[in-house]
């Protein structure tokens, strides 16, 4: 069954940064400046900006070795990518009886995803949720299914159906169960291993606004020539070496 319920494949562990940016007022500005754009087949939801390595590669380098530095600090660290797309994304409040929660979802083959919140003084329930499947469809769910209504709101198909969406909404997203709740705080810098289902808690309280958030996925991480979850889990030998010893 092709989903990611093995928690074996974990890349990374799951973190949150408060206070991200310095200055997370200008990198909002310069957001205001770029061109945005909607999935023409409705993959996701909003608008988001080309890939900021289209745009600026230097700026793209600089914001990817700021997110590894939070996971992996201290200069002793190598730390190495091989691919990483990072982009602006808004999305505004949906209107009339078209519920307003995320999709659970997992993204393509990344070691580590994440976003950065942009939107000063936001709901904070509209944030984002990691995910666990639940027992009884580890054998059953298939993360390639279509979910043709998501498909059909997002890319503002004329044959969406705002009943059928919202009962399809809840029987995939009642197929997970919650795990960990990250609140949307301006300037929090969330990342999650690229094995983690997650979604929008909501996307309500942005009527005159939009939700703006710096999305990130990175691939192909080492540091120190190691994958990162076993560059983490190394020093385990030590510790079970030690707790074994005084147990004997």
């Amino acid at each position: 069954m092709n989903n990611r319920s093995d928690r074996k494949n974990v890349k990374t562990f799951n973190i949150c940064v408060d206070d991200f940016f310095t200055n997370p007022d200008i990198i909002r500005e310069y957001s205001s400046t770029l061109d945005y754009y909607p999935n023409p087949t409705g993959r996701w939801s909003g608008v988001r900006t080309k890939a900021l390595s289209d745009i600026d590669s230097k700026l793209n380098q600089l914001i990817v070795s700021k997110i590894m530095r939070a996971h992996y600090p201290g200069h002793k660290n190598q730390i190495s990518w091989e691919t990483s797309r990072v982009c602006f994304h808004k999305n505004a409040t949906w209107v009339g009886e078209t519920s307003n929660t995320g999709w659970v979802h997992v993204d393509d083959d990344v070691d580590v995803a994440g976003l950065i919140y942009l939107t000063p003084d936001s709901n904070l329930e509209s944030g984002t949720n990691i995910f666990h499947l639940k027992d009884e469809w580890k054998d059953k769910h298939d993360d390639s299914e279509p979910c043709v209504g998501k498909r059909l709101l997002y890319s503002d198909s004329p044959d969406f159906d705002t009943k059928e969406y919202n009962k399809e909404l809840k029987e995939w997203n009642d197929r997970f169960k919650l795990v960990s709740k990250f609140n949307n705080l301006y300037n929090r810098m969330v990342m999650w291993s690229g094995n983690e289902y997650h979604g929008a808690h909501s996307f309500e309280g942005y009527n005159d606004r939009e939700r703006l958030t710096l999305l990130f996925f990175i691939g192909g991480i080492k540091v120190d020539n190691i994958s990162p979850i076993d560059y983490v889990r190394e020093i385990d030998k030590d510790i079970n070496y030690i707790i074994n010893r005084k147990t004997a």
